[in-house]
């Protein structure tokens, strides 16, 4: 039986640990569920064979001996010499059952690619084509994929090595390469560098026969269907696939218990929901005892209103999809159209050369929503990439409706049916969801999408500077429900205006939010040092208070005369005479710094993040894990929502 290798680290070859290398988090297990299933699910789309067939995902859990399978053969002493490792070598290396978890796609691709060449380019330094076998075991933070794609193996595959304690998997692919489609068996271990026997090892491991080329370096050639190594897996862990169905099968060893068949329904379902409604794609759970369960066009509505008993936020899904399906049939003529800004600038709204609702389309608009409707209303979108030669319009829709009951309704972002779950909206007694299905502006969004695909931020690599005025366009996007709704308030003459006595929405991102204040202490007393740390322009009364924490962080609470729920507060942090460096802190990788009570981070990344106000009452945010003996500089920003009366 074959054992697991990790290469050794030679002298003067940089040493380096990936953002995946520390081992499994308890208090992550919401985020690893989530992350799996988004990758499991993009990926397999994005190579979806036909077309007019959904991608079908199959997760099982289940428990096997994998210890005395002979997989393991020399990877326990890796793993308990990496640090942090030890101590899950220690309680796992002598069990007799491993909880795992096993991701398969069906109607897809597999793993394509020479698995004997792990060059990732063309002589002319372009991706090679048909190449996924590589770019999921060779490459970090690259991707084979073109645009129009929902998802990139680049680093997405770390969702899969970071739900194991052990930091592996194992990958098992059918292709639809004619002269050479598998199967094949390969697998991945990512851990921290690490010493043995003082040999120094690097992050990298791999479980595959290992062939030696001379001072050309090292091929990881797969198992194959003779091989016993392939035996004794598909004899270990329940694997679905047939030798003749293409697609991927990957087998996450050493799941926690907390991940469970309950966890990855609802994750399913407030993720997916809209593509399983439009026959894009069909998903199965089955957990360890056998039970199934399945979601498909046919009975995600009966799911759906099975599964919003338990879960109530799951209860909103049905409504979201009925509208989705209405404003998706709206004809053509009777699309409420936002008219193309003046192109020489910045686009904006509110004014007859930016985005604009001319008085036909608002006294449209509000007839039709106040007969009980679907309004669905195009917003024009153009797209500059500076980098090439495209140019060109594109659009998106919001679709709105009168909702059956009183209170505040979240609205979500769709691109091509991925919930971009952090980036939301709210709005009173109107139920909404912007959908987004034209590919070019899809491209532009995705640029904008850091590997978890759930939030648009204009700061990406991929996306600062590749678009022609892209950080504006970016925020008409996410701004356009509140926006629509403030042009149709304008119409002044209306004869019937009662649409609009009780929504509200955030407002948008590019008026000048200026924080209000003072300089007086507003603290609580419960801090040793109440002193004020930011300088706030003096005004009638502040809208927050901040205040140092002795441990080297600092508080923020709210007036909630002035604050509500719905509204937003930003922060931008560095060390005082110094601009922010990754190295500083960065909140993307150490979320736990941030403790938000009232509220919720709706974005988060670098030195910056966003909390929503839920409970203007209880609200509070603490952030720690600075250096106490350095200043910190810290910038709010107050987004308002508009109370619309």
């Amino acid at each position: 039986m074959a054992e697991w290798y990790f290469n050794e680290r030679r002298q003067g070859h940089p040493s380096r640990e990936t953002i995946a290398s520390s081992f499994f988090a308890e208090d992550k297990i919401n985020e690893f569920a989530g992350a799996i299933v988004r990758e499991g699910t993009q990926n397999s789309r994005d190579n979806r064979l036909d077309e007019n067939k959904p991608v079908r995902i199959r997760l099982t859990i289940g428990t096997a001996n994998f210890v005395s399978s002979g997989l393991d053969t020399a990877l326990w002493e890796h793993v308990a010499a990496s640090p942090g490792g030890g101590e899950q070598a220690a309680r796992h290396r002598n069990d007799q059952e491993c909880r795992y978890l096993v991701v398969e796609d069906f109607n897809a691709t597999g793993l394509r690619g020479d698995v004997k060449d792990d060059r990732l380019r063309t002589s002319s330094g372009n991706p090679k084509e048909n190449n996924e076998w590589n770019f999921f075991f060779h490459a970090e933070g690259i991707s084979s994929k073109r645009h129009g794609k929902l998802g990139s193996w680049g680093v997405g595959k770390y969702a899969y090595l970071d739900a194991s304690y052990i930091n592996s998997i194992f990958a098992y692919t059918v292709r639809t390469d004619e002269e050479d489609p598998g199967p094949y068996l390969l697998g991945r271990s990512v851990i921290k560098n690490h010493l043995i026997n003082d040999v120094e090892f690097t992050q990298d491991g791999f479980w595959a026969n290992r062939i030696e080329i001379d001072a050309q370096g090292v091929i990881h050639e797969p198992f194959d269907s003779e091989s016993e190594e392939m035996k004794s897996f598909l004899n270990t862990f329940s694997i679905s696939r047939k030798p003749n169905e293409y697609g991927l099968s990957i087998v996450i060893p050493y799941i926690t218990e907390e991940l469970d068949c309950e966890q990855l329904i609802e994750v399913v379902l407030s993720n997916y929901a809209m593509m399983i409604d439009w026959g894009e794609l069909e998903i199965e759970i089955k957990d360890e005892k056998g039970e199934t369960h399945e979601f498909t066009a046919a009975n995600i509505h009966g799911q759906l209103g099975v599964m919003g008993e338990k879960y109530p936020s799951l209860a909103e899904l049905l409504p979201e999809l009925e509208i989705c399906r209405e404003g998706r049939e709206v004809e053509e003529t009777e699309i409420i159209k936002v008219s193309r800004p003046d192109l020489s600038r910045a686009p904006g709204w509110g004014d007859e050369n930016g985005l604009w609702l001319d008085e036909e389309q608002r006294e449209k608009f509000i007839k039709k929503l106040n007969a009980g409707e679907v309004v669905s209303v195009s917003v024009p979108v153009y797209i500059r990439k500076t980098t090439t030669d495209l140019e060109e319009w594109s659009q998106f829709s919001i679709f709105f409706k009168q909702s059956d009951t009183e209170g505040k309704h979240n609205g979500r972002f769709f691109r091509r049916g991925l919930c971009i779950s952090a980036e939301s909206y709210s709005l009173r007694d109107l139920r909404s969801l912007v959908y987004i299905d034209d590919k070019a502006l899809s491209n532009f969004l995705v640029d904008a999408e850091g590997p978890s695909h759930m939030r648009w931020n204009e700061k990406e690599d991929k996306f600062k500077g590749s678009y022609e005025y892209g950080p504006s366009w970016l925020r008409v996007i996410k701004n356009a429900p509140d926006r629509v709704l403030k042009l149709v308030k304008d119409t002044g003459d209306s004869e019937d205006y009662s649409l609009a006595k009780n929504f509200f929405s955030f407002t948008s991102s590019e008026s000048d939010n200026k924080d209000e204040g003072d300089d007086s202490s507003g603290g609580s007393g419960e801090d040793e040092n109440d002193e004020v740390i930011v300088d706030v322009p003096p005004s009638k009364k502040r809208e927050f208070t901040v205040t140092p924490l002795s441990n080297g962080g600092f508080k923020c609470r709210i007036d909630k005369e002035q604050l509500r729920e719905g509204d937003f507060i930003s922060f931008d942090i560095s060390y005082a005479g110094s601009a922010w460096k990754s190295c500083d802190f960065n909140f993307e990788l150490n979320p736990s710094s941030i403790q938000i009570t009232g509220g919720t981070a709706v974005d988060r990344g670098g030195n910056m993040f966003t909390v929503k106000i839920d409970d203007a009452e209880k609200f509070k945010v603490e952030v720690t894990g600075f250096d106490s003996n350095r200043d910190l500089e810290v910038k709010p920003t107050v987004e308002t929502v508009e109370r619309i009366s």
